[in-house]
């Protein structure tokens, strides 16, 4: 009783490690564990010597795992600390880059209706059709309005970015993260190459400050580029923490099985135990009755004679 009473304390003190919210609870209830499997470890080595010197492997099974449990609530932790750094790093960056992308959203919006209010006045003043259509106004308006809506799209495409970085720390399997990443990527293959265009039709209409902030929304979105998908980067942290999370998992089915198993095991050592307990009475028994005819057998020829 004392020994299966040992192994649910143990394992019932590796649940809670398991469960353990930050590192002062996990080396509180580490510190539980390992007396527990102190306490396990006593009552088989009284459990072995009453079944005759059987060996029983609880302790070593239970030492096993609990070394798995300690491993993986160190790194699961780790990886939550990490997890939560990354995701405040990314929602500033993200922050940032936001601010920048309105500054060109206005900008360019600024620049589109600029050039066609030149153009517009020209084509109100101007005597001559020919004149207008030769004019660089005409085109700088078109240009400027396929600016507009290429800016808006790139526009759109950078918060789908921010809208999959913000989810990755919602999700709750690996599947849905790498599925994220993959997404992720393509949208950065999308926005290199928007960026390109855009800043090729800047440079026709002669847009120096609209250039200038297009390149600090690349410089911003290249970093936050690197911060998710770099090997050492957010979603390889998230996809940690969840790997995890799926280890912790595992470690806790083992745990079941080896309480189990040696659940049945110590029904049949506590079996022998008591057999061995049964025998050894039972020579004692025979002992006394032996004694106590031999006292009998002396007192009578003590009498005899």
């Amino acid at each position: 009783v004392e020994f299966q009473r040992a192994i649910q304390g143990t394992t019932a003190d590796l649940i809670k490690v398991s469960a353990s919210k930050n590192t002062e609870e996990y080396k509180a209830y580490r510190t539980e564990a390992e007396r527990s499997l102190v306490e396990v470890k006593s009552t088989q080595d009284a459990l072995e010597s009453l079944s005759g010197g059987e060996k029983v492997e609880t302790y070593s099974e239970l030492n096993r795992i609990s070394k798995e449990f300690f491993e993986i609530t160190e790194g699961r932790l780790k990886a939550e600390n990490d997890a939560v750094a990354a995701n405040k790093t990314i929602t500033q960056k993200l922050k940032e880059a936001s601010d920048k992308l309105n500054a060109l959203d206005t900008k360019i919006e600024s620049l589109k209706l600029n050039r066609v209010a030149a153009f517009e006045t020209l084509l109100s003043e101007a005597k001559d059709i020919d004149t207008v259509r030769k004019s660089r106004l005409m085109t700088d308006a078109d240009i400027a309005t396929t600016t507009l809506i290429r800016g808006s799209q790139f526009i759109a495409m950078a918060q789908s970015v921010e809208i999959s970085a913000t989810r990755l720390f919602t999700l709750d399997s690996i599947k849905e993260v790498s599925n994220v990443e993959a997404t992720i990527k393509k949208m950065f293959e999308k926005i290199d190459l928007r960026i390109k265009s855009l800043e090729k039709s800047l440079k026709k209409l002669e847009a120096k400050e609209e250039i200038t902030v297009l390149s600090q929304v690349d410089a911003s979105l290249q970093t936050i580029k690197g911060s998710l998908l770099a090997r050492d980067g957010i979603i390889a942290k998230v996809l940690q923490q969840l790997n995890m999370k799926e280890k912790a998992l595992q470690a806790t089915e083992r745990l079941k099985e080896i309480v189990v198993k040696q659940a049945e095991r110590g029904k049949k050592t506590v079996a022998t135990a008591r057999g061995e307990q049964e025998k050894a009475l039972g020579t004692v028994n025979k002992m006394v009755r032996f004694s106590s005819l031999l006292v009998i057998a002396i007192s009578a020829g003590a009498t005899v004679f």
